[in-house]
C-alpha cells in the first residue's frame, strides 16, 4: 500500500502544473546565452557618481543645447501639469536613467555575455546581455527597460527599450513614452580612474530631437554598497498631518477615506 501511494504521488507530480513548466521548452533568450561572447573590457567594480556628470540637454557634441531640453507640446503639458507630491520616485518606483544617476554607489559586475549592474539606491539591479540575443517582444514594460548590448573594442554600447510609462524621467515631472529609447556607451576614462556613461535619450513624442547627457562615475576599490531599503513603499502619511507640519505630499493628494 506505501509503493502504490508513493506511485500514485509521484504520478500526480509530474501531472502537476509546477511539473510542467520544468519541461517547458527553452526560450529563444536562453538559447542566445549558450555561447556568450567575451567582454570587451573589464568595468568591473564600485563606482560613485561625479560631478563632472552633465545632466543637462546636450547635443551629440556633448554640447548644451541652446534652449535647453527640447520638449514637444504634449511634453510641456505633462511636465507643467506634474505634482511634485506624486512623484512615483517617493514611491519607490525606479526608472531610467534616473536612477543611473542617484548620489549613491553602484556596481558592475560582469562575465562573458552579461553585465549587471547594482544599485545601492532602492537595491535594484539592471541585466545586460552582450551575447547577440534581439530585445525581447513580449509586451512587457520594466520599470528599468529591457537592456541589451555589444562590444564596440572597449566600449560597451546598450540599447534599453520598453521602459515603463508610469515612471517620471526626472524630478521634474518629465514624462515617458512607450516610444523612449536609450543607447548608452560605457567606456572608461583618466586612465581607468572613472567612467562614462554617454547617453542618447530618443523619445520623439516627449523630445523634438534626440538629448544626450552624460554620467561619470569614480571607481571606488576600497568601497562596497551598503542596504538600502524603500520595499515598503515609504510615503508621508498626509491623514494625520497637522497644517504647517513638515511633509513632502498635499492633503488634496491623498485617498479619500476608505478607499
Amino acid at each position: 500500500m506505501r509503493a502504490l501511494c508513493l506511485a500514485l504521488a509521484a504520478t500526480a507530480l509530474l501531472a502537476s502544473p509546477a511539473a510542467a513548466q520544468l519541461t517547458a521548452a527553452p526560450t529563444p533568450a536562453v538559447k542566445a546565452n549558450k555561447k556568450p561572447k567575451p567582454a570587451g573590457a573589464d568595468l568591473s567594480g564600485v563606482l560613485a557618481i561625479s560631478n563632472l556628470s552633465q545632466r543637462g540637454a546636450l547635443d551629440a557634441q556633448m554640447k548644451p543645447l541652446a534652449g535647453g531640453f527640447p520638449y514637444t507640446e504634449w511634453a510641456a503639458a505633462q511636465r507643467k501639469a506634474a505634482d511634485p507630491a506624486l512623484d512615483p520616485s517617493a514611491a519607490c518606483i525606479p526608472s531610467m536613467p534616473r536612477n543611473m544617476g542617484f548620489p549613491y554607489p553602484i556596481q558592475i559586475v560582469q562575465s562573458p555575455g552579461l553585465v549587471v549592474v547594482l544599485m545601492e539606491a532602492e537595491r535594484l539591479f539592471r541585466i545586460i546581455y552582450t551575447d547577440d540575443r534581439p530585445q525581447p517582444d513580449d509586451g512587457d514594460t520594466p520599470w528599468l527597460g529591457d537592456s541589451v548590448g555589444h562590444w564596440e573594442g572597449d566600449t560597451l554600447v546598450v540599447d534599453t527599450r520598453h521602459i515603463n510609462s508610469k515612471a517620471w524621467l526626472d524630478g521634474a515631472g518629465t514624462p515617458i513614452s512607450d516610444d523612449m529609447v536609450i543607447t548608452e556607451r560605457f567606456r572608461k576614462i583618466d586612465g581607468g580612474k572613472r567612467l562614462e556613461i554617454a547617453m542618447k535619450l530618443d523619445d520623439p513624442k516627449v523630445f523634438k530631437q534626440p538629448v544626450y547627457q552624460r554620467l561619470v562615475f569614480n571607481y571606488k576599490p576600497d568601497w562596497q554598497l551598503k542596504e538600502y531599503l524603500c520595499n515598503e513603499g515609504n510615503r508621508d502619511d498626509v491623514t494625520k498631518q497637522k497644517p504647517g507640519a513638515e511633509g513632502s505630499l498635499k492633503l488634496q493628494s491623498a485617498p479619500a477615506a476608505g478607499k
